[in-house]
């Protein structure tokens, strides 16, 4: 007995690192795609580094990114991630350039990634940011965009970083949006009353229907018009002079 029981206490032993090893070799199975994922982004999270610093980047730096993020969608993880980065660069570099059949065709694509990226994460406001770009530049305000730009505004309120395009996108389409997404501006607008540099620096950069439709909204809001435009008229003659200064640098 005590030799049987000697020889069943080693061949437990033996088979706790036996199971130990096998399972320490599967987590490393399912860790590499990750790895290997996770070195494949590297370029696009660079990319999108230095496009959130205002940074040029060219044509060739953003497909070779693209690229990347291509071939890390082959692994079959974390593609929630993956696609959200490939719609994202996509979508920058597509809206520097004209919308000919072959940007379509590609702006199409980005809406699929959007779609499958959406598919797991469906509570990201950037994600639904980002669809609403795409599709109003496909379909203008069809009744997916409208949905899309609901959706992000439900979900992403207090996300500055989201305000100028949706506020910019609202005052175009001020005269078609519902009632319910006027509403949602108009909130949105009161949750930024603290921000008294942002107003200047979007009415400079606005055609005159956007600017006129954004004073109302302001001034329905009891901000100071007045000193608002007295600022963007300041914000305009800097840049112009900025601009003069490129133009006699080049």
């Amino acid at each position: 007995m005590g030799f049987m029981h000697r020889r069943f206490d080693g061949f437990g032993e033996r088979g706790v690192a036996l199971v130990t090893l096998l399972i320490a070799l599967l987590l490393l199975t399912l860790a590499v795609p990750r790895v290997l994922v996770a070195f494949a982004s590297l370029p696009a999270a660079s990319a999108i580094f230095a496009i959130e610093r205002g940074a040029d980047l060219t044509v060739d730096d953003l497909l070779g990114a693209e690229r990347a993020l291509q071939r890390a969608t082959a692994y079959g993880v974390d593609t929630a991630n993956v696609n959200g980065q490939l719609s994202y660069l996509t979508l920058y570099r597509l809206t520097r350039a004209p919308i000919t059949t072959e940007v379509r065709a590609e702006l199409m694509d980005v809406r699929e990634q959007v779609e499958t990226a959406l598919q797991r994460r469906p509570l990201d406001a950037y994600l639904w940011t980002r669809y609403t770009h795409v599709s109003y530049l496909l379909d203008g305000l069809s009744p997916y965009t409208l949905a899309a730009l609901h959706r992000s505004f439900q979900y992403g309120s207090d996300e500055m970083e989201l305000f100028k395009f949706r506020l910019i996108l609202s005052v175009q389409e001020w005269d078609n949006l519902p009632s319910s997404l006027r509403k949602m501006v108009r909130e949105q607008i009161a949750f930024a009353s603290d921000q008294q540099r942002l107003w200047p620096r979007l009415l400079a950069n606005m055609d005159e229907k956007q600017g006129q439709q954004l004073l109302l909204l302001l001034e329905e809001a009891n901000f100071d018009v007045e000193r608002i435009e007295r600022a963007t008229a300041r914000q305009r003659r800097r840049q112009s002079k900025g601009n003069s200064g490129s133009s006699a640098a080049e």
